[in-house]
Order: C-alpha cells, then sequence, then structure tokens
C-alpha cells in the first residue's frame, strides 16, 4: 500500500524560481528533504489569506498548519493540540478548516475554527482517514480513507455523520477536490496500473467517473470549474475534459487557485547552485508566470 505522500515526492523534479536557481538539468535532482517543506495549500474564500500544512523545524517535530496573508505577512501556526496536522482546507463560508489530524499511528478528519479554537474530530475510525474537501454548500465532506483494507473516496455529512463509500475499486483512490459547482469530484487513482496515479473525475453520487489526467496528483479545480491544476513532474493545468494541458512550472509539489481566478498558490522547490533544494510559497499569474514569493 502506498502513501499519496511519497508518491508526490516520487514526482518532483526541480523548480527555476528567480533569484536563487539554476538551470535544473546540471543537477543531479536529489532531494535532501529540507525545512521548511510545504505540503499543501489552499485559499479562504475572501482570497485574503492561505493556509497550508509545513515543517519549519525538524522532521521529528512533524507537520503543522499555519495560516498567511495573501501579500505574505501575518504568518500563524494554527494551535492543533499537539497531533500533527496536515491538508487544511477553508470551510465555504470561511468560519472553519478541515484537515488531516494524526494521533498515536491514526489520521482522522477533524475541524477547528479558524483559530484554531473548538477543534473537533469528524471521523473516529480505527483506519486512516484525511484529505477533506467540502462540498461547494458546506453541508458535505469528502474525504480518503483506508478503512475498506484498500484507499478509496467517501462522502460524509460535515458533522461527521452518514459516511458514504463514493468510489469502490482494488487500487488506491486518493486526494479528492469538489468541483465549485459541486457536480464532480476530481481525485488521483492508480487503478489503470501505469507509472504514477491518474486523475479522474466522479459525481457525489458515485455516477459520471472519467479519467482526465494520465498522469498526475493533487487535483485542484479553477473557480469556475472548467480547470484542473494537479501535480507530476511538475505543476500543470488542464481542461476538465482532459484537453489542454500546459505546464505552469517545472516542478512543485501542489497548487491551489485564488478565488477569484486571477492567482495560482504553489508549493515550489528549486535547486540553489550547489544542487541543494530549497522549498517555497509562490504565487504565480495563471499562465505560470512568476508573481511573488511568499515565504522562503
Amino acid at each position: 500500500m502506498r502513501s499519496s505522500f511519497i508518491l508526490a515526492l516520487a514526482a518532483l523534479i526541480a523548480v527555476p524560481i528567480p533569484g536563487r536557481a539554476q538551470d535544473s538539468s546540471a543537477c543531479e535532482r536529489q532531494w535532501t528533504f529540507p525545512v521548511p517543506f510545504y505540503q499543501s495549500v489552499a485559499w479562504s474564500p475572501d482570497g485574503s489569506r492561505i493556509a497550508f500544512s509545513a515543517i519549519t523545524t525538524t522532521w521529528d517535530d512533524g507537520y503543522g498548519i499555519f495560516v498567511v496573508n495573501a501579500d505574505g505577512s501575518g504568518l500563524t501556526r494554527i494551535d492543533t493540540g499537539g497531533a500533527a496536522a496536515l491538508y487544511p482546507v477553508f470551510s465555504p463560508d470561511g468560519s472553519q478548516i478541515a484537515f488531516s489530524s494524526k494521533r498515536d499511528d491514526n489520521t482522522d478528519v477533524s475541524v477547528m475554527r479558524v483559530d484554531g479554537t473548538g477543534a473537533t474530530r469528524l471521523t473516529q475510525h480505527e483506519a486512516n482517514d484525511g484529505y477533506p474537501t467540502w462540498s461547494p454548500d458546506g453541508a458535505r465532506i469528502a474525504f480518503h480513507t483506508n478503512r475498506d483494507g484498500n484507499y478509496e473516496i467517501y462522502v460524509m455529512n460535515a458533522d461527521g455523520s452518514d459516511p458514504v463509500r463514493l468510489t469502490d475499486h482494488p487500487a488506491d483512490d486518493y486526494n479528492p477536490a469538489w468541483s465549485p459547482d459541486g457536480s464532480r469530484i476530481a481525485f488521483d487513482s492508480d487503478r489503470d496500473e501505469i507509472e504514477g496515479d491518474e486523475i479522474y473525475v466522479v459525481g457525489p453520487d458515485g455516477s459520471g467517473l472519467a479519467r482526465v489526467v494520465e498522469k498526475g496528483v493533487f487535483p485542484a479545480w479553477s473557480p469556475d470549474g472548467e480547470k484542473v491544476l494537479f501535480a507530476w513532474k511538475g505543476l500543470y493545468v488542464v481542461g476538465a475534459d482532459g484537453s489542454g494541458r500546459s505546464r505552469l512550472l517545472e516542478n512543485a509539489v501542489c497548487g491551489a487557485w485564488s478565488p477569484g481566478g486571477s492567482t495560482i498558490a504553489a508549493a515550489a522547490i528549486e535547486y540553489d547552485k550547489d544542487c541543494k533544494d530549497h522549498h517555497s510559497l509562490v504565487l504565480l499569474e495563471v499562465d505560470g508566470t512568476f508573481r511573488k514569493k511568499l515565504l522562503p
């Protein structure tokens, strides 16, 4: 059983970011797993803040959840009560953050207020549940879980009740992302047994399954639902029907569209002149043009 986190790492090469990076082809592209290490990004509904998970001191400290203003100011670590925390995502009304919380080698889906108070576990299963995504109306949450032996996509009510399996396949399905109009859920899967994952879309009732991308992880929808952002040996964008694929960055862990659709936040990687990898949180134009480095 492989991990989506490890798969994402395996998919990465080097991204040139202005100011430090050299031509990545000159490097052996060996990972040193430095800190900070950014793993996910998500915008607040009003576009004023970005939540992300990262390791910022040592790997022994585990992942934490942070929020930063969209101009790079006001960086704050959210207290999650000592649990390792990953994959934060704002609720549609901006009042809560859903996230993956890990205690005692078990991962659950939790929610909290945006200031970190009121943390509540929504899933309390002996299996690993994680990577939540809200429905646009805030009534439901999709997540991945291995409670059936392999990873599948489930949907539950926003209070954690009535979990229902959405996908049913011997392969692993991971990392769901709900479309802005609520009609589709994108996810990555290794069901086609090719090198790496593919990205699929499916209706929230399990109907209309279709493959969109042959190789990709961590799908993220554009605000109009017409495009999907994903990572695989770079950061790419593709039409929701699989057409018009183009690369935005030579390498990134993941990315997310701003609510207005004019900006993309990305967890990026670059190599310095000594071929050491450095991780940063950056803003891009939607065509991939570099705009700003938010955090080193």
